[in-house]
């Protein structure tokens, strides 16, 4: 098969190849946006074992669960916030979980919690207005919508999500 090299790590590297625990991550990544998936967790807990505080190979972990579906253990991203790793990014990988697994309510929690960190956030207004939507409150959708708006004024891929947002949404009067 190919061999992927990041920072001078492969899948041929061997076990005692002192780097930083920054390059197994990146490979992972790379197996991930490949979808190999299985090949991306062995390099990111690879990663993990040279740096056990490395959250952010906890962290592409758990988007590789969240992207084929899985049922994810939440002390995953648990793990990822006791190691310090209080960001919005955070907040927005676990809404999207929960969102995925119509966990409305939760996800709601988490987005409002990286609103807090990141109020600029236009994705998690968007995000937390889905939710809303799918929950049949559009005013509070729209309104989260206008916010995200206001925030990348200009910017064309806020228009195009909302417009797939509306093209999506079962409302006649649109």
């Amino acid at each position: 098969g190919d061999i992927i090299a990041v920072n001078g790590v492969s899948e041929r590297s061997s076990d005692d190849v002192r780097v930083n625990g920054m390059a197994y991550i990146q490979l992972g990544i790379c197996y991930r946006d490949q979808g190999r998936y299985d090949e991306s967790d062995k390099i990111l807990k690879k990663g993990i074992e040279v740096n056990p505080r490395n959250w952010e190979a906890y962290a592409e972990l758990f988007i590789n669960q969240r992207e084929l579906g899985r049922d994810i253990e939440e002390t995953m991203l648990k793990k990822v916030l006791e190691m310090g790793c209080d960001y919005s990014w955070t907040y927005q990988q676990m809404g999207w979980y929960y969102k995925d697994k119509k966990r409305y309510q939760k996800a709601e929690e988490m987005f409002k919690k990286a609103l807090e960190l990141d109020p600029s956030s236009s994705i998690s207004y968007i995000e937390l207005g889905i939710i809303y939507n799918e929950q049949k409150k559009t005013k509070e959708a729209d309104a989260l919508f206008k916010q995200a708006e206001d925030i990348v004024q200009g910017n064309d891929r806020i228009y195009g999500r909302l417009a797939v947002y509306y093209l999506e949404r079962e409302d006649p009067a649109l």
